[in-house]
């Protein structure tokens, strides 16, 4: 016999925690395209087709006051350009929050 201890108690080396990998994720039924999780893809498509829609459905033009100024443009530029700003500020301004993080104090 041997003076070892006995690790019987001792987790396998197939039992340990590991972190799942993509190809790991894909086995327990998680599915991507293009990197984007399956109900994510989803949402994603269904909300960019009510935003066209909306868009479609305004089509009558309508004053824009800026400051001093008055411009009549259809409905739709207009939704289409607020559309498109707060789809460019949600993905502008996550990043600018993270870099933001990344950088140490000064002072």
């Amino acid at each position: 016999m041997s003076d070892a201890p006995d690790r019987s108690d001792a987790p396998s080396a197939s039992e340990t925690p590991k972190k799942e990998s993509s190809a790991s994720k894909k086995e327990h039924g998680e599915q991507t395209v293009l990197g984007v999780s399956k109900p994510k893809l989803i949402a994603g498509v269904a909300g960019l087709a009510l935003v066209i829609i909306t868009i479609l459905q305004n089509t009558d033009a309508v004053p824009v006051n800026v400051l001093f100024w008055e411009i009549t443009m259809p409905r739709w530029i207009l939704l289409s350009l607020v559309f498109g700003a707060g789809a460019a500020a949600g993905v502008i301004i996550p990043r600018w929050r993270k870099r933001r993080r990344k950088r140490p104090l000064v002072g």
